[in-house]
């Protein structure tokens, strides 16, 4: 928190002048009285494009409004956006509160050492960052302070427009990492201390991240300040096709792509976790712990897994209908178009608080840390010292994937 505290503070402390909706000022800070009959704003799908008459390209509607992408005049806030001044601060509260146990829980001496736990920590930052972001976006939040934060500067405009992009995508990664781990786990189990390592684990993160900032930061060619606003998608008719087509690949990093990696290795995981479970109910008629442990990871599995099918794909995938329809998206003030966005922005926010309640659910060890964290008894595990001894070694790899 201190980071993002910091980084607020140094872009607040930047010497701006903030531009007003009824600036004479283009987006370029020239002089707008010489070009009102030479250039124009309109808007194409997502993409905002400056363009003069010469230009031989088709608006779907004129004229930038100032809006941030959820409609309105920029001035006052929309009856939709009402959702959002009760979701978004609940979300937000949820996951800070969600994703700093979970740090606090993996940071914890039985866990520390497991591979990961690393992939669950990143992922915790990256989803406590994205909620953090999500205010800054909201037209009642802009309405409240009184102007854009965002636009304070344009290098801060990029910077927000970069963590805000390369945390959401990372984490939809960093999900797939945790479910190849546990593919391997199953799978090849043999092959797991060789490929599922530390090492390994810190390449794939350092990876992720370091391709999310460059892709994201050359996407930064299209962010632009415009009337007092940070917006993301603005081009001119040169920039405009490699606009739409980062924007287009932007929704395949961010979910479809993970998604359909999910869907491959999610039924085979859970397949062969059938298979091992039958087998053992041939083999030995007694009850097992480790059987117990292995439902629940399943569960936990086919949750996390599900979750991001059912709560992040969706937008993704209504965005570039919109998009191919030529309708700007967060944009819209259509009836029907503002219940989706909202909805489906309301589920993409839970995506990023849920996991640690999942992880409460489904593991008896994470319950036994957070008790003692919390100095709750409840959370922890009732049963004599021996025993608990034992099914916390098994919790441990079981769920969290440490063969």
């Amino acid at each position: 928190m201190a980071f993002y505290l910091g980084i607020a503070f140094l872009l607040c402390i930047v010497p701006v002048e903030l531009t007003d909706n009824s600036s004479s000022l283009m987006p370029n800070g020239t002089d707008n009285s010489t070009h009102v009959n030479r250039t124009r704003i309109c808007l194409t799908g997502d993409i905002i494009i400056e363009i003069t008459a010469d230009d031989n390209i088709t608006c779907d509607r004129e004229q930038l409004n100032g809006t941030d992408g959820h409609g309105g005049d920029g001035k006052k806030v929309n009856e939709s956006d009402y959702i959002g001044i009760i979701t978004v601060p609940l979300f937000f509260i949820l996951s800070v509160f969600g994703n700093s146990l979970t740090i606090a829980v993996m940071l914890g001496k039985k866990f520390r050492s497991m591979t990961s736990s690393l992939i669950l920590i990143v992922m915790a930052l990256s989803d406590t960052c994205f909620s953090c972001i999500i205010p800054f976006n909201r037209l009642f939040f802009r309405v409240w302070v009184g102007y854009d934060v965002r636009a304070l500067s344009s290098g801060g405009c990029s910077f927000f427009f970069i963590m805000h992009k390369t945390s959401k995508m990372s984490s939809s990664w960093f999900i797939v990492f945790v479910c190849f781990e546990r593919f391997v786990a199953v799978l090849y189990p043999l092959r797991t201390k060789l490929i599922c390592t530390k090492r390994n684990a810190l390449i794939g993160i350092a990876g992720v991240y370091t391709g999310l900032f460059l892709y994201n930061g050359f996407w930064t060619f299209s962010v632009r300040i415009v009337n007092g606003v940070c917006v993301p998608n603005y081009a001119t008719p040169e920039t405009a096709a490699m606009a739409r087509v980062f924007l287009i690949l932007g929704t395949f990093i961010y979910s479809l792509v993970p998604s359909a990696i999910l869907l491959v290795l999610t039924p085979a995981i859970c397949f062969q976790l059938a298979r091992h479970s039958k087998l053992r109910r041939k083999m030995s008629n007694k009850q097992d712990t480790q059987q117990d442990e292995t439902n629940k990871t399943t569960a936990m599995l086919l949750g996390v897994t599900l979750a991001f099918f059912t709560l992040v794909t969706p937008i993704s995938i209504a965005h570039n209908i919109a998009f191919t329809l030529g309708v700007n998206f967060f944009e819209s003030t259509d009836f029907k178009m503002v219940v989706v966005r909202e909805t489906l922005q309301v589920m993409e926010q839970i995506n990023y608080s849920i996991n640690f309640f999942m992880y409460v659910m489904c593991s008896r060890a994470f319950r036994r840390r957070l008790g003692q964290i919390l100095g709750c008894k409840f959370l922890q595990d009732r049963r004599s010292e021996s025993h608990a001894s034992s099914s916390v070694q098994t919790a441990v790899s079981t769920v969290y994937k440490n063969n």
